[in-house]
């Protein structure tokens, strides 16, 4: 079994055309979550059923490249 209590996922909002869409920072954790659900982005509710079902935190960030040095 694995244990994701208290891992935190980040995450930051990209707008599109008025469409706030959620993408995950970590290419992994993206990656993994594409083949999961054929999606590149999250919603609001999947976000809500993950924290509920493995107990997981969401941070959100600064898109990689708008990250200011």
């Amino acid at each position: 079994m694995i244990n994701l209590k208290g891992k935190r996922i980040q995450y930051y909002i990209k707008n599109q055309y008025g469409v706030d869409r959620f993408y995950l920072n970590d290419p992994h954790e993206a990656r993994n979550f594409q083949r999961l659900t054929k999606a590149k982005t999250m919603s609001p509710e999947q976000m809500k059923a993950l924290v509920q079902l493995t107990d997981i935190q969401f941070e959100e960030v600064l898109p990689n490249r708008e990250v200011p040095f």
